[in-house]
């Protein structure tokens, strides 16, 4: 019995995770905090898409926890700390366990929480602009947020969980209420686009529920910024599918239509499509945006501040495009097409094995280089350059996909698609798969993005950040 409890507890009491968390961080959305306990180093955060650590000794956020740290839920339901042994009780819908500090792992074993600490009464405290509270909400000037935990620390600083609005923390000397958010409004991220220094997403609700809004996120910062259609007027449309900057605008693909966010001004603008349901790809050239959709390709003249529709091309349906040296190039359910940048008329890719001939389900550019996605046989394709053969890369994985996410730079080509990311190395040829062991927050990957020594993957619940360069340097 002895020997018995023991293999037991070795193999569930201290679960190591598969994926290296120096390489790795999940982005879920945790601005609805569930529960607060207080620890030696860290404050955490129990919310609806995992666990936040604040260092109160650095001074800082650490890597959020998840299922990938191997927490039996996102969802926290309550949290509390037991001082004698160190260890953070969790109770989650899916069951409960205890996160054992000093050895950065969960165990499923231990006996019943410790005391919890009774919610601290609120003291006068100094809200943002706008806010202010009223018995347990705090009033926003477009909305009202429930607070859900109290808890003032060793320190004599105020913890504040909200219902939506993310964690309040207040300094006693002080007595100034900063709100600190976390993740995409909406966590199925369909959509990613770098801006400078910072990134856009975008994505869809899901199980039926509505979208929120789109998302920016400041990488110098670190800070998340909302955009919600209900607050912004000229905001219409928040169902996204690509997203694309220019100097003076950022563009949005939408389900119902093109959102343009103006820069100098702040405004926003959103163009309706009657009956041309599903925007699926956006690519610029000079005063032109071109518009794939569903039903077929559309420009936006930007001097005009017109949509028209490209005549014909309805039986088409886009699914992917690209602007690249000289040509926009566009993935369709019929083949590959491409238009000189300066140019409107398209024409068919041919190549002589016909590979350029069918479905079209992901796109990428990279100087002269054209990366493709064909569904059958599932493999890659590639253009070096304008007169040059395509060459093609086998990937089984990626058969019956209906969007691959392509990006690409001259050492390697990423994918993202339902079964997981994919890395292509152009050196040696070799494939590398991602999942949720690898790192992935979901294996339903939708979106991926190059950010010099990062690259982000969109899921169906959250973004996954892998620090690629810290791997190969390793």
């Amino acid at each position: 019995m002895i020997s018995l409890f023991s293999a037991l507890f070795l193999l569930f009491a201290e679960p190591l995770p598969a994926f290296d968390r120096e390489l790795w961080t999940a982005f879920p959305n945790m601005n609805s905090v569930t529960a607060l306990a207080e620890g030696s180093q860290y404050i955490y955060v129990g919310t609806e898409g995992g666990i936040r650590r604040y260092d109160v000794y650095g001074e800082r956020w650490h890597r959020p926890l998840t299922v990938l740290d191997g927490l039996p839920d996102n969802r926290i339901r309550d949290l509390a700390y037991d001082a004698g042994t160190g260890e953070l009780w969790i109770d989650t819908p899916s069951g409960a366990a205890r996160w054992l500090t000093r050895l950065e792992s969960v165990s499923y074993f231990g006996d019943d929480p410790p005391p919890r600490r009774p919610p601290a009464p609120i003291p006068p405290v100094y809200l943002p602009f706008g806010y202010f509270l009223e018995g347990g909400w705090i009033r926003g000037p477009r909305r009202s947020y429930p607070i859900t935990a109290t808890l003032m620390d060793t320190w004599h600083t105020l913890w504040i969980g909200t219902g939506g609005l993310g964690i309040g923390k207040a300094n006693m000397t002080d007595r100034q209420l900063e709100f600190h958010a976390f993740g995409p409004l909406d966590e199925n991220v369909t959509a990613m686009a770098r801006d400078g220094d910072s990134i856009w997403f975008g994505g869809r609700g899901v199980y039926g529920a509505r979208e929120q809004g789109i998302t920016r996120y400041h990488l110098t910062s670190q800070q998340w910024e909302y955009f919600e259609p209900e607050h912004i007027m000229g905001l219409d449309e928040a169902r996204i599918t690509a997203i694309l900057p220019d100097s003076a605008t950022v563009w949005f693909g939408a389900w119902n239509g093109l959102v343009r966010y103006v820069r100098h001004s702040g405004q926003w603008l959103t163009y309706r499509m009657p009956n041309r349901r599903g925007v699926t790809a956006l690519a610029r050239a000079g005063t032109r945006v071109w518009i794939g959709t569903q039903a077929g390709l559309a420009v936006f003249d930007t001097r005009a501040d017109t949509i028209r529709w490209v005549g014909d091309s309805e039986r088409f349906g886009i699914q992917a495009m690209a602007a690249g040296a000289g040509y926009i190039w566009a993935g369709t359910r019929l083949g590959l097409f491409r238009c000189p940048v300066d140019d409107v008329n398209w024409t068919p890719v041919r190549s002589p094995d016909g590979l350029t001939s069918g479905p079209i389900n992901g796109l990428a550019t990279c100087g002269n280089h054209v990366w493709a996605t064909i569904e059958s046989p599932a493999a890659l394709i590639h253009l070096a350059a304008p007169d040059s053969a395509w060459q093609r890369f086998a990937l089984a994985e990626i058969h019956g996909d209906r969007h691959v996410s392509i990006a690409a730079d001259t050492s390697h080509v990423w994918l993202a698609s339902d079964l997981g990311a994919f890395r292509f190395d152009i050196s040696t040829k070799l494939w590398k798969r991602y999942t949720q062991s690898s790192g992935l927050i979901d294996e339903r990957a939708q979106a991926v993005l190059l950010q010099d020594d990062y690259v982000w993957f969109g899921t169906e619940n959250g973004v996954s950040r892998y620090d690629w360069s810290q791997d190969f340097f390793r």
